[in-house]
């Protein structure tokens, strides 16, 4: 792909037209080249890359990851032999803190799956991923914390002001975790004052963040994987 460059005259034409390049992508391989990413992650310099995009995201992917067996972020990955794995964040000055933290809800989200080798939290669960994000509407009765975009009591997506209440274990994995004391209690969207915002913080909060690994052999602490990911084979 050829990158399209605006200038001052073309960018001000396509805000006013609403008409952008196509096709919508951006040349990441050019932004790659063009800062020397590849050389500058290998030596330390940089651990992940933050750009803030124009109007409708500029032809972005809220994140994707680079480097040797880069995987699936919410977009296809980027393999760049030789280069430790590192993200690309695009965030959106038009849109509020929900969606930038929505987009690294993505990013966490296909990190785990990763790293937990698949993902099904409705009733066939298999691992703590899966028993993380399990949510009324795919196994009634046996919530726990949900998903970036169905909260315990979700119905359809971004459903974050669902008055309805539910049985959910996110007690047990907030006060806890990793030794499961199976209590649950009830709440509907109150739990997180109705707010997208308030609930992406929420589901954040209840994330696992304790010493030491699990009995799966998995690390206690899943933030160490969605920051650090090249120090862990399992999320690497």
């Amino acid at each position: 792909m050829n990158a399209i460059r605006y200038n001052e005259d073309s960018y001000l034409e396509a805000m006013a037209t609403h008409v952008f390049h196509q096709p919508s992508g951006v040349n990441y391989v050019s932004i790659i080249e063009q800062f020397d990413l590849g050389r500058r992650v290998r030596q330390g310099e940089v651990d992940e890359v933050i750009i803030w995009a124009g109007p409708w995201n500029a032809g972005f992917y809220e994140s994707q990851m680079v480097g040797t067996a880069a995987y699936w972020c919410n977009s296809p990955p980027i393999n760049r032999p030789g280069t430790p794995l590192y993200v690309i964040m695009a965030l959106n000055p038009e849109r509020g803190l929900e969606c930038a933290l929505e987009s690294f809800g993505h990013r966490s989200e296909s990190i785990l799956w990763h790293v937990y080798g698949s993902w099904n939290s409705g009733t066939n669960v298999q691992h703590l991923w899966d028993r993380f994000t399990k949510h009324d509407k795919i196994a009634p009765g046996r919530a726990a914390c949900g998903n970036v975009h169905f909260p315990p009591n979700g119905t359809f997506d971004y459903n974050y002001s669902n008055t309805n209440s539910v049985v959910s274990s996110a007690d047990d994995w907030l006060l806890n975790y990793p030794g499961f004391q199976q209590i649950t209690h009830t709440f509907n969207a109150a739990e997180w004052n109705f707010a997208h915002r308030q609930y992406l913080q929420w589901w954040f909060r209840h994330m696992p963040r304790e010493p030491g690994r699990y009995a799966d052999g998995k690390l206690n602490n899943w933030w160490s994987y969605l920051v650090d990911f090249n120090r862990y084979p399992e999320s690497r």
